[in-house]
């Protein structure tokens, strides 16, 4: 559905984005099922809740150390764990709305219905 990638890392582990569309213009004019934007609405906010509560808990982590106020919270191994489940469910929702945004496409446009008995 994108015309164009965004690449994660190159070479160097530099992270480059290309310019690339987001959506299809004829979406625009779409008016989708509310259930639908719901279930999807629902699954975007338990990620964002997610990713809030591990980026706090972090965050308090390293208040905590920089004032020397006790022990840390996290050792190196769960803030490492916390890391890859914020990455994994950051990664699961970018997946989420790109399948969403092409099912809209797909689903409620002529354009899209077009294309899709070509494939």
């Amino acid at each position: 559905m994108a015309n164009a990638t965004v690449k994660q890392t190159t070479p160097d582990d530099t992270f480059v984005t290309e310019t690339h569309q987001f959506h299809e213009k004829a979406v625009d004019a779409v008016r989708l099922p509310g259930d639908w934007v719901m279930g999807f609405a629902e699954r975007v906010r338990n990620v964002a809740c997610g990713s809030q509560a591990l980026t706090n808990v972090s965050h308090r982590d390293d208040i905590m150390a920089q004032a020397d106020e006790g022990p840390r919270l996290l050792s190196p191994a769960n803030r490492e764990d916390l890391l890859l489940l914020l990455q994994t469910s950051l990664g699961y929702l970018a997946n989420d709305v790109g399948d969403f945004m092409e099912d809209a496409y797909f689903r409620y446009t002529k354009e899209g219905a077009a294309m899709k008995e070509k494939m």
